[in-house]
């Protein structure tokens, strides 16, 4: 299917985002603080040690690489497709509207389940540490309510606050997680051991050990999603194709490492041997870090605290802005793309919300928060590994298609199959066998979802595929126009309109335009140094130098335009004595009346003869032949 890419450019004026709001860290953080570093380590890695024994370190590396090659593959698409719409935006330029619409639909299902599923962390972990340090009972119910509000809090009002908040409190997590760790590992002593990166370790045999690292893997993957999230806040960040690849693969190299240190710590921390019995400890962190800080362990229950707000702080940033973008298209209710004073897609954050405060006390009174926890994480990975293997798929397909020349085989094609492979085997033995209930309800709820997709898209290919073609559309700061999107290295955005851009070439610019965009390169070059977190030292010595340039360039402009404006001076001058010539050559022509007889003859004796008056008249016309010809060439008026 062929698909062109639109850009739409958005006025900064209109129902939009804020462009421009967040810088790299920002970025970043998104990312980090989607994966929840600390919380994962304390609770989403437990459910992996009955697979992978005292091999999670082995599954944390391996899911390292492939989500660090998954990186890359969405920096080469987030390189020409910047949008709030991430996943949606990339697929549909590459598989398809039908596809990427899909994509947006399951991304959605995992982000919009990303939030009570830190509520439920949050909520029992805050009434444990209440009830032991307080002697105060409220439910862990009352401490999700609470915390749901906070969140929304921080998510409501503007972008920066968020992304603020989101790099104070993920740098906190993960630095004192990372202390605690090597505070660990150093008082192991001998049980340190190389037999955690040895597959024949694992707590299932099949494959010679790697069966337990594939199936505990699924966990592990619970705790590196959230690493692309970055990639739906393009449209609010500066230099969007270049800081969103940056951020998604930092996030995946460091928080992957993190992982690997962390996981190894709780392994020799715990002790091997005794391994079996992680899972069955409430707060195994907590137990570890009581061993060796003693009273101060309560750090590692608030930075736990900590973590899980921040991971539902950005999750609800990352799920609002893709339905944000979906209803922008109208593939979606409209009411979701409506934005705040702020900036920030309000009614899909509220959306977001309800959707988490239901999902996390619903099954956590059906069952307990520790399953209902269980049962959200089962669910929301598996569209997350789907939406990562479409994303692979897409890659080669989108260069083949719109940026042949720039195809490589092992950028294009080696980097996104290694991925996909290890993908799908994760895939496959998560259902083989299948989990025992509630954890195998998570395929069926998963299927339904994409059948409820499957109709939408139907449906709106039947009555509105304008709309659903839409899902190409990539939207980023400047004005209200479309563009076609040319095959290109080149990254700006070219006009689609070529007749006028044919007459600018063969035009030259007025001095106004080319002021203008001297000052709009000054706001460039400023924009871009915001961009590289420069000192504002340096920012501020490289913006003056730039104006001074500017000054010396409007300088030129000024001396050149009155050169011009003393040049049509002097030609009008001499087109006037032109004119006079003209009027002068004109009267000569004329007879007088004294040679014209009553009869309206002229007189005999005055009339030349018929030679000489034809030598006469072919003077006189060549002389009417040559005015016109000196001053053929035609000169500005005034106007001109």
């Amino acid at each position: 299917m062929s698909l062109e890419t639109e850009v739409s450019v958005v006025s900064p004026e209109q129902n939009s985002l804020r462009h421009g709001s967040i810088g790299l860290p920002g970025v970043l953080f998104q990312s980090i603080t989607t994966m929840a570093p600390a919380s994962a380590v304390a609770f989403s890695l437990s459910p992996a040690l009955p697979a992978t024994g005292i091999t999670l370190p082995l599954a944390a590396l391996i899911a390292l690489v492939v989500c660090a090659l998954i990186a890359l593959n969405i920096g080469a698409l987030a390189k020409y497709l910047p949008s709030a719409g991430g996943y949606f935006t990339y697929v549909s330029n590459a598989l398809g509207v039908q596809a990427g619409w899909m994509t947006g639909w399951s991304f959605n299902l995992a982000y919009l389940l990303i939030v009570p599923f830190q509520l439920l962390v949050l909520g029992p972990t805050a009434e444990s540490f209440v009830v032991q340090y307080f002697h105060l009972s409220l439910g862990w119910y009352t401490w999700v309510v609470i915390f749901t509000i906070a969140v929304f809090a921080l998510t409501y009002f503007g972008i920066k606050i968020s992304a603020d908040a989101g790099v104070i409190m993920g740098a906190i997590e993960v630095g004192l997680f990372t202390v605690l760790s090597i505070w660990l590992i150093a008082t192991a002593g001998n049980s340190n051991t190389a037999g955690a990166f040895n597959p024949a370790h694992s707590a299932m045999p099949g494959l010679g050990g790697l069966q337990g690292v594939f199936v505990g893997m699924i966990f592990v993957f619970v705790s590196f999603a959230g690493f692309e999230s970055s990639a739906a806040l393009a449209e609010e960040s500066r230099n969007p194709r270049q800081i969103v690849p940056r951020a998604v693969f930092l996030a995946a190299i460091c928080i992957g490492i993190f992982y690997v240190l962390c996981s190894y710590a709780a392994v020799v921390g715990w002790g091997p041997a005794h391994i079996a019995t992680y899972a069955n400890d409430a707060n195994p962190w907590g137990t570890m870090a009581q061993r060796v800080w003693g009273p101060f362990q309560f750090l590692v229950i608030l930075v736990i605290l900590n973590s899980a707000l921040a991971n539902a702080n950005a999750g609800v940033n990352a799920a609002s802005r893709v339905i944000y973008a979906m209803a922008r298209i109208k593939t979606l209710p409209t009411i979701f793309a409506r934005v705040n004073r702020w900036n920030t897609p309000d009614v899909a954050i509220f959306l977001t919300m309800i959707v988490a405060l239901v999902c996390a006390l619903v099954p956590g009174f059906l069952y307990t928060p520790s399953t209902a926890f269980a049962l959200l994480g089962t669910i929301l990975i598996l569209p997350i590994l789907l939406v990562y293997i479409l994303t692979c798929i897409s890659v080669p397909v989108f260069y083949l298609k719109q940026h042949r020349d720039e195809f490589n085989v092992l950028r294009h094609i080696i980097v996104p199959v290694l991925p996909l492979i290890v993908l799908l085997a994760v895939v496959y033995y998560q259902f083989s066998p299948i989990p025992a209930a509630p954890l195998g309800y998570a395929g069926p709820v998963v299927l339904a979802w994409l059948i409820i997709g499957a109709i939408i898209v139907a449906l709106l290919q039947a009555r509105a595929p304008e709309q659903l073609a839409q899902a190409s559309k990539v939207y980023v700061e400047g004005g209200e126009e479309d563009y076609s999107y040319i095959p290109s290295s080149d990254t700006s955005i070219p006009s689609s309109d070529t007749s006028t851009s044919t007459a600018a070439e063969e035009e030259p610019a007025p001095p106004e335009a080319e002021e203008k965009a001297a000052a709009l390169a000054v706001a460039e070059k400023l924009s871009a140094l915001e961009a590289e977190e420069k000192p504002p030292s340096e920012m501020a010595a490289t913006l003056e130098a730039e104006k001074t340039l500017s000054e010396e360039k409007v300088a030129t402009l000024e001396a050149q335009l009155k050169q011009a404006l003393e040049q049509i001076s002097e030609v009008r001058e001499q087109l006037q004595a032109a004119q006079t010539r003209i009027e002068a050559l004109e009267k000569l022509k004329t007879p007088t009346p004294s040679m014209v007889e009553e009869n309206g003859k002229v007189p005999q004796a005055d009339q030349p003869k018929e030679p000489r008056q034809r030598r006469g008249t072919n003077r006189g016309q060549s002389r009417q032949k040559s005015t016109p010809a000196a001053s053929s060439q035609e000169l500005p008026t005034e106007e001109a």
